[in-house]
């Protein structure tokens, strides 16, 4: 069977699907294993319904006279768009028919798009869209506009070039009469998915587009060769006002290409391609968690940000070929457009997948995921500024912080300046760390939500959150226990929570590991969360990012956080969270394994605050005295906000430091023990022998031993 990726989910500003939008279900055949699939939306920030009119607003009778093939084509939509407002059809709860569609609009001056859809009749099945731009329409009076899908003439085809300089292409496939995929000619590439937008100089974003097309299906209403018709633009003649961007990402094996796409203005036909000698390579072999024995699979997260303003589109993807041990994924990079930032995040899943009649059944649970790469002029940056990598901001309107009074809409661009390097900076392997823990519980009606990430030392999201082990009780008393983020129902809304969320998947140069994290928060309070960390890694003195060092005199750890609170509706009605700084930061390390606990002195740098990420922390480590095994040590982290709430975590082990190793260690099983005496590193005396004790360091027969 020919190698297939699945799209997991559109986030970030979507409706769904044009055919949800159509209610029209009918256009996706679950039979069908190999198909375009698009979702179609306008830019969330704008009102996507009829505004109110006023008593005294001048409102007109216009009819739209819409021209198409009923045969193989739709009218899908009519937006008319000015700086004030934007103006949907479906605010009239009408379908758009072909000859006459009459809508009462507010006097004023409109850009207006049609959109329209080519589909294949014989399998009711969408193939690619068209839009017909009217610019600058003044609506003054009572009247009448033709607009026809026939306009859009010109065909913007954007084609991806692999480094081989040779134009990615999915193959060819048909269905026979029992709704199989047949392959016709066999292509170099798995898939293709894209994010397209349609800009205007003068109101920004107006139209935005998402799927992908892994397969082609013969049609005679449709031929385009590579299937990529569902990604391109048809559009009829438009000024260079309008733009047209693509950002498109080509999935072969373990293979990535990403390339992103503009078009300035429409008048004839165009295609454009990237320059193969564009490209930049990343390579990257991830150290995987422990999982079970599950096959894993290569998982691609992309995303196109705004360098001007909040404006983020982010689509997950899964190649269901499984990955093999030693696999190293490589992520060909093309230099973003200005306005527009391409970002990669390549990443494993772990589960099974099932070939069934109408499709793969998949069963996948994420892993790991890096941080987001981009191409900037020539060089791979890792992109870190928080908003939709941690659990807060998920969403559009997440993106607010109130703060002082005042909303503070967090721009994407530019990155996090302690958080963002280059790719030579980073000196380690994806999850080969512990991570940090980041938490969002929430208290909504009468469910406690725990929320949380693991981000690793890289900015790499450890994904496996559902291995967690996570006990809640309220006011003392225990009432759940259980695996991962959870919605738990509770009878009072008020009380005082005590969770622990222990993340054991953890294995750092082949010792065991783990991240224990302790919440401590009242619910119905006004102050009702925990302060959470935000972000965290090491550096060396040359700005090296790395959890190990030579000496302790060549490292230093920085970190973020702060206290955020939902907030449902503000005074200016949207939803945010109010950010306060955390009354009190404590960083303390001891040797791994042991209970050794030392003050390491921090310092706030407020040049660095970034509001989705919090305050900033630095703390040397020339202090760091002792002796850890092969030069590990633990880190425990406490913020506690002004309300008395508290989040603190114990990462081990975290950072290594050589010339404070001892070597001189006896690892043991439990079926070797002893008789001897064992005390464990505070010199309390411990009962039973090696085999009843718990992973740690002991001294045992006058030496240290480990017991893993």
């Amino acid at each position: 069977m020919r190698n297939q990726c699945l799209s997991l989910f559109f986030v970030l500003c979507t409706f769904g699907s044009v055919a949800q939008i159509q209610s029209e279900d009918e256009f996706f055949q679950p039979t069908v294993k190999h198909r375009v699939t698009q979702d179609e939306s306008v830019h969330a920030s704008r009102v996507t319904r009829m505004r109110t009119m006023s008593a005294t607003e001048s409102v007109h009778q216009v009819d739209f006279v819409l021209t198409f093939n009923e045969v193989n084509q739709s009218a899908q939509q009519i937006y008319l768009v000015n700086s004030e407002t934007e103006l949907a059809n479906e605010s009239f709860g009408i379908r758009l028919a072909k000859g006459s569609n009459v809508m009462p609009i507010p006097e004023g001056v409109y850009d207006i798009v049609t959109t329209f859809r080519t589909v294949d009749p014989m399998r009711n099945m969408p193939l690619y869209n068209m839009y017909v731009i009217l610019e600058q329409v003044e609506i003054n009076c009572d009247m009448q506009l033709n607009i026809s899908a026939e306009d859009a003439k010109n065909h913007i085809h954007f084609q991806t070039l692999t480094i081989e300089g040779e134009p990615v292409y999915t193959g060819r496939y048909t269905i026979d009469e029992n709704w199989n995929t047949v392959p016709v000619e066999e292509g170099n590439t798995d898939d293709v998915f894209f994010h397209n937008k349609i800009v205007c100089s003068d109101y920004g974003e107006v139209r935005r587009s998402s799927g992908n097309y892994g397969v082609v299906v013969e049609s005679e209403f449709y031929n385009s060769p590579g299937n990529e018709a569902a990604a391109d633009f048809y559009v009829n003649d438009v000024s260079d006002r309008y733009s047209f961007y693509s950002h498109r990402v080509a999935l072969n094996g373990c293979d990535v290409y990403s390339s992103s796409y503009v078009a300035e203005g429409a008048s004839g036909n165009v295609e454009i391609s990237n320059n193969p000698s564009d490209f930049v390579l990343f390579e990257e072999l991830f150290s995987q968690p422990r999982h079970n024995g599950e096959r894993l699979y290569l998982m691609c997260s992309f995303t196109e940000r705004s360098t001007e303003k909040f404006e983020e589109r982010a689509t997950e993807i899964v190649n269901t070929t499984p990955i093999k041990d030693g696999d190293t994924f490589k992520t060909y990079l093309s230099k973003s457009e200005a306005k527009y930032v391409s970002l990669v995040q390549p990443g494993t899943a772990f589960g099974s997948v099932t070939e069934t009649p109408w499709g793969d059944d998949v069963q996948l649970i994420p892993a790991m995921i890096s941080m987001p790469l981009i191409n900037q002029e020539g060089e791979i940056l890792f992109a870190n500024n928080g908003t939709g990598s941690y659990v807060f901001y998920q969403g559009p309107d997440f993106s607010n912080i109130f703060l002082n009074d005042e909303i503070i809409t967090q721009q994407n661009w530019p990155t996090h300046p302690a958080f963002s390097y280059t790719v030579d900076k980073k000196c380690g392997q994806y999850g080969n760390n512990c991570p940090v823990l980041v938490s969002n519980p929430q208290l909504i009606g009468n469910n406690l939500v725990i929320d949380f990430d693991h981000i690793g030392r890289y900015g790499e999201k450890n994904r496996d959150n559902t291995l967690s082990q996570v006990r809640v009780s309220i006011d003392g008393g225990h009432f759940y226990s259980g695996q991962g983020a959870s919605i738990i129902p509770i009878e009072e809304n008020s009380g005082v929570i005590d969770a622990s969320i222990i993340n054991e998947n953890v294995l750092v140069d082949e010792i065991s590991g783990s991240n224990k994290s302790y919440l401590h928060y009242l619910i119905g309070a006004e102050d009702q969360n925990p302060p959470t960390v935000t972000m965290l890694h090491f550096k060396d003195n040359e700005d090296n990012v790395t959890d190990r060092f030579a000496s302790a005199a060549n490292g230093s750890l920085e970190f973020s956080g702060g206290d955020f609170n939902f907030i449902m509706m503000t005074p200016d009605e949207k939803f945010a969270y109010n950010y306060q700084a955390p009354e009190a930061v404590v960083v303390e390390y001891a040797p791994y394994g042991t209970e050794d606990w030392n003050e390491l002195t921090i310092e706030e740098l407020p040049e660095y605050f970034w509001p989705v990420m919090g305050g900033f922390y630095r703390g040397s480590l020339a202090g760091v005295t002792g002796q850890g095994l092969n030069g590990w040590f633990d880190l425990k982290i406490r913020l506690t906000d002004a309300a008395g709430n508290w989040q603190e975590q114990v990462l081990s082990p975290a950072f290594r430091i050589d010339d404070l190793a001892y070597t001189s260690v006896a690892t043991v099983t439990p079926d070797k023990s002893s008789d001897n005496a064992i005390y464990n590193l505070a010199g309390q005396r411990m009962r039973g022998d090696l085999s009843s004790l718990p992973r740690g360091i002991y001294i045992a027969g006058g030496k240290k031993v480990v017991i893993k």
